[in-house]
């Protein structure tokens, strides 16, 4: 089960031909099994084993807090 979200602000990412307005969310979730075809990535696992899109830069050091 998740527990409170945690909102991360907006950001905005540009390609050459199209700009993305998103809102981050931080939603921590208790130990549960990953949604099929998913992972659930920890902090140093973030920091090292698994790669980050740089539309999620403006939330990066957020996500690698821990």
């Amino acid at each position: 089960a998740a527990e409170t979200p945690q909102p991360l602000g907006r950001a905005k990412h540009i390609f050459s031909h199209l700009e993305w307005h998103m809102e981050g969310w931080l939603c921590p979730v208790e130990d549960a099994p990953a949604p099929q075809g998913c992972v659930w990535a920890a902090p140093e696992q973030l920091a090292g084993e698994y790669a980050l899109p740089g539309a999620f830069k403006a939330w990066r050091a957020r996500m690698l807090e821990g």
